[in-house]
């Protein structure tokens, strides 16, 4: 017969598994993430406060009933999620953990609540017999991550628009970094240049066209007016110097370079640049044409000067009487 000191054991050890069930019953309804847990059917055996918060399912009205039927039936497009392809209910047929980052379960009022989930198993003797579920509502994330996706994708597209406005410039421009580096370039640039943006960017731009002048000497960084504007932070303009092409080639320019300001100070520029090859071979030929008339100006004079002679000639013998070829040279030397 048991003893008293046997009955006070036993309900000393009641007490303490009464007290330790209490304890994790405490522990998963404070838990922030819905906790389902499941027999080896799959069906629920426990629900936690966040799962119904999470969920809308009363515990009470669950207990017993598959969980995939109640708000995993689905995908977020309304095509029904076979039970057998279910993560969930894999982890009570191969006894390993499932973990799923973007799901949907579905709400008692029909809605789809975006999930990440992980199904471990509970083992007996080795063997799954039941899963606990533990999931978080990502709706806030999911947005965040929606709203992200819609920026970046705004991003884009008026990037594209405003390379798309920058390639129908006429106009070569590219940008630089604080330190002097390529960052972007336009169509126009690269039919100027040669240069390839891909390939220069990252590139001193200095370095790559405008490292010498166009007698071929060499073109201190320390004096380029393109750079100038990312230590003053104003606007630098050149009406007549080189930029040199991929071949090696000079190409006559004039050019604007502005700082790009952050916060009161530069932080880079944006470079604008022009072909001038067609204005200054007309400069040329219009240098040469200036002087062909200065030239044909000259000879017209001696010309005038010479008929003037002539004309005073005429007029101071005029009443010299003869007309023999002595006479004439004598008056034309005189």
């Amino acid at each position: 017969m048991p003893t008293a000191a046997d009955e006070g054991d036993k309900e000393s050890c009641q007490q303490s598994l009464s007290d330790l069930e209490v304890r994790h019953a405490l522990i998963l309804e404070s838990a922030g993430e819905g906790i389902h847990g499941l027999d080896a059917e799959g069906r629920v055996t426990f629900a936690n406060a966040a799962a119904e918060r999470i969920l809308g399912w009363e515990t009470k009205k669950i207990l017993g009933k598959k969980s995939h039927d109640l708000h995993h039936h689905s995908y977020p497009d309304g095509r029904s999620y076979p039970r057998q392809k279910c993560p969930i209910y894999a982890a009570l047929k191969d006894g390993k953990v499932h973990r799923v980052d973007d799901e949907v379960f579905w709400h008692t009022d029909g809605s789809a609540v975006p999930v990440e989930y992980t199904s471990t198993p509970i083992l007996r003797n080795g063997k799954p017999d039941g899963a606990v579920v533990v999931f978080r509502d990502i709706s806030e994330r999911k947005q965040m991550n929606d709203q992200r996706e819609a920026a970046i994708a705004d991003l884009e597209h008026l990037t594209s628009a405003y390379q798309a406005i920058l390639n129908s410039a006429g106009e070569g421009i590219y940008g630089l970094d604080r330190e002097g580096r390529v960052t972007f370039g336009n169509q126009a640039a690269t039919d100027i240049l040669g240069w390839h943006s891909e390939d220069i960017i990252g590139k001193k731009g200095h370095v790559v066209h405008h490292h010498s002048h166009a007698d071929g000497s060499t073109y201190p960084e320390e004096e380029c007016p393109i750079y100038a504007v990312l230590n003053d932070g104003e606007v630098h303009r050149v009406d007549d110097e080189v930029f040199w092409r991929d071949d090696g080639a000079a190409v006559p320019v004039e050019y604007t370079s502005t700082p790009i300001l952050k916060d009161g100070k530069p932080d880079g520029a944006v470079v604008v640049f022009r072909d001038i090859s067609k204005r200054k071979e007309l400069e040329q030929q219009r240098h040469a044409a200036y002087k062909e008339v200065a030239l044909l100006k000259e000879q017209l004079e001696q010309e005038r000067d010479y008929l003037r002679d002539e004309v005073s000639i005429t007029s101071h013998f005029g009443e010299i009487i003869g007309e023999s070829q002595a006479l004439k040279r004598t008056l034309a030397q005189v």
